[in-house]
């Protein structure tokens, strides 16, 4: 028996592709971050685009959330087009190196032999690695080919040390590959907004990087892409009531109810929102949690951090002004917020995590009221 599985394909999203195509047809001269909240399509869109390249971009794609990145040696693993036990990828390596094959796009890694690799693994010298990237570099623009970086989940690199923080060894590279080289096209996405945000207020890379948001689709467009897969109009306006335009939200809805049942897996996801958003505030009645920032360790307050949920009650998103430090990162780093330096407004991740602030801190202030009654 034959099963046709329903596909969801890719959908919209040609503002953000002309914007990046735009920059693919121009001189290299900054360092791009894609940036925007958790499952807003930022790997798939420019998985899409790779595709949908002509064949003079030879594109190096690296996806750093396949493995735990805890040491230089780690990075460089993933850096590099390597495995011990696969003849044909060093026979492809040694094939690239002088040349560029015939019909190759897109590589997982940067292509070099076996005793490169393991002189660079051995050393811990952060621009000899850099070195060999660029000669690959070098090699693949004198044959009149496009090289583009693309750096996936970038900030897991970002507490890695090989004297000093290995980031700011990445990051100069990048700005020789481009502002000083013009050499290759260079992305480095991220669904960590306060990496984004460190990185923007970075002084050293001021006029040096250009940042572009891959945000969740508008209400317009989640209707017409609910509307492709069959639901009705009243049944688009319900889903984005609750889902808002998050596109792994709705393309789960797709996949689970075509439209019935659009409540109930509302409901699932909200109490599971809900559950970690109470864990966490109980968590805070007799633990101590610290955040880092700035080099100082800040206690999270939980009367504060209910301060910042409640700016949320009549609102989708606040502007970044006079928030609880501490308690901002928090919410931020358990994915319940996101943060958008360049526009500087904070946000739920999602509408389900919108939903679910506004619930739990109904369930705050009957608890409250309950306990006011108890003392009387």
């Amino acid at each position: 028996m034959t099963i046709n599985l329903r596909k969801i394909e890719f959908f919209n999203r040609e503002q953000e592709k002309e914007e990046i195509i735009n920059i693919l047809k121009t001189e290299p001269r900054v360092v791009n971050f894609i940036y925007g909240p958790i499952n807003s399509g930022k790997s798939t869109l420019i998985e899409n685009l790779i595709e949908n390249l002509p064949r003079d971009y030879i594109v190096f794609y690296i996806n750093l959330r396949e493995r735990m990145i805890s040491s230089y040696n780690d990075f460089i693993e993933i850096l590099f087009e390597y495995e011990f036990e696969e003849e044909k990828k060093i026979k492809k390596a040694k094939e690239l190196i002088p040349g560029v094959i015939e019909g190759v796009k897109m590589l997982s890694g940067i292509p070099i032999s076996t005793k490169v690799f393991e002189k660079i693994f051995a050393e811990e010298k952060p621009k000899n690695a850099f070195r060999c990237i660029m000669k690959v570099i070098e090699e693949i623009k004198r044959k009149n080919k496009i090289p583009v970086l693309i750096i996936d989940e970038m900030q897991k690199i970002g507490d890695v040390k090989v004297n000093g923080l290995l980031i700011y060894e990445v990051f100069n590279f990048f700005i020789r590959l481009t502002k000083e080289k013009h050499l290759c096209h260079v992305f480095a996405i991220s669904s960590d907004s306060l990496f984004i945000e460190t990185v923007y207020a970075d002084a050293k890379l001021s006029g040096r990087c250009r940042y572009l948001l891959v945000d969740d689709f508008d209400k317009e467009t989640a209707k017409k892409f609910l509307g492709k897969y069959g639901f009705s109009v009243k049944e688009q306006n319900i889903a984005y009531n609750y889902f808002g335009g998050k596109p792994l939200d709705l393309s789960n809805l797709v996949s689970l109810s075509g439209g019935s049942n659009i409540k109930k897996i509302a409901d699932d996801g909200i109490s599971e929102r809900m559950y970690h958003l109470r864990d966490m505030l109980d968590k805070l009645l007799y633990v101590k949690i610290n955040i880092s920032s700035d080099g100082e360790n800040i206690p999270v307050k939980r009367e504060k951090l209910i301060e910042v949920m409640r700016m949320f009650e009549d609102t989708g998103e606040i502007k970044d002004i006079n928030i609880s430090r501490a308690e901002k990162r928090y919410l931020i780093n358990e994915n319940i917020l996101f943060i958008d330096p360049i526009r500087n407004i904070i946000k739920p991740q999602s509408k389900l995590d919108l939903v679910a602030i506004r619930d739990v801190l109904d369930e705050v202030e009957k608890s409250g009221k309950t306990r006011r009654l108890n003392k009387r």
